[in-house]
Order: structure tokens, then C-alpha cells, then sequence
């Protein structure tokens, strides 16, 4: 895109919300992931994996709690 045709950013903006509805606001894409800096859908595996570490770090606690509770 050449300077000479290029579309401010506030413009883009602009006509991006020009059809704003409040009703699908929170929906997911579209308006939501412009404004925020998250969206309900996520397409990595970051949070499979921190619910598996932290599993794994639930399931080392009770272990060594276990093995404590053996030895007095």
C-alpha cells in the first residue's frame, strides 16, 4: 500500500465499529478482539498446559505428603 492511498489508522478504526452492536459485542472475533487484548478462543495450548503443570505439581504435594505421613 503506497502512502498516497493508505487509510489513517483512526479512519480504519472507524469504520471497523461503524456497525457496532452491543447485542453481539462479547461474541467471539470480530469487535472483542480489537478492544481487548484477549479473546475467548484460543488457539494454542498454553492453557493445557499450565492446567497439566499444575496437576503434576498438585499430584508431587500429595505424594510428599503421603510419604511423610508413612515415615512419622
Amino acid at each position: 500500500m503506497t502512502p498516497s492511498t493508505a487509510i489513517p489508522l483512526w479512519d480504519s478504526v472507524k469504520k471497523l465499529y461503524s456497525d457496532f452492536d452491543i447485542d453481539t459485542f462479547r461474541a467471539i472475533g470480530g469487535v472483542n478482539d480489537r478492544l481487548g487484548i484477549w479473546s475467548a478462543f484460543d488457539k494454542s495450548s498454553r492453557y493445557y498446559k499450565a492446567l497439566m503443570f499444575e496437576f503434576a505439581m498438585y499430584l508431587e504435594n500429595l505424594m510428599i505428603q503421603s510419604k511423610k505421613l508413612m515415615n512419622f
